[in-house]
């Protein structure tokens, strides 16, 4: 009888290191660094609170009315917005420069400047009920759906 539980307890203990093994490898190809970056915003972009505090010392100073984040491609502007706005309890407005920026290239001085603040005022007035707004020259189309869509003024 001992020699049956013996075999067992060798076969059982191969199987288990085999199964370990198994496991370890699945756990080294996860934690392989990979050679892509995902450059998707996160809301988790600013573990010490320093852009928030800056970005709440601004929201709460009555003389600041705009504030605008910039920089390069993937250099973390949308994190920093989507990381103040995951602890900023208060509604919020959404601008985007970069909606417009070729239409804009294509003009210079004061065309560009005019092109600038018409697409800021369509994104402002865009996301506002139409029947709240009845003397505003920007016109919507209303789909079948009941989905409205942007037409211009």
């Amino acid at each position: 009888m001992s020699k049956r539980i013996e075999a067992l307890t060798n076969w059982l203990a191969v199987r288990l290191i085999g199964l370990a093994n198994v496991l370890k490898r699945m756990g080294s190809s996860a934690a392989r660094p990979s050679k892509f970056v995902n450059l998707a915003p996160t809301d988790q972009a600013d573990k010490d609170g320093v852009y928030f505090e800056a970005l709440d010392f601004a929201t709460t100073d009555p003389k600041v009315y705009n504030i605008a984040l910039t920089g390069p491609y993937g250099s973390g502007k949308s994190s920093i917005v989507q990381s103040f706005l995951k602890k900023y309890q208060r509604p919020t407005l959404h601008i985007s420069l970069a909606a417009f920026a070729h239409e804009a290239d294509a003009v210079s001085g004061e065309g560009r400047r005019q092109k600038i603040e018409r697409s800021i005022l369509e994104q402002m007035l865009y996301g506002a009920d139409a029947n709240k707004l009845p003397l505003s020259r920007f016109k919507r189309i209303q789909s079948p759906g009941g989905a409205i869509v942007n037409s211009g003024v």
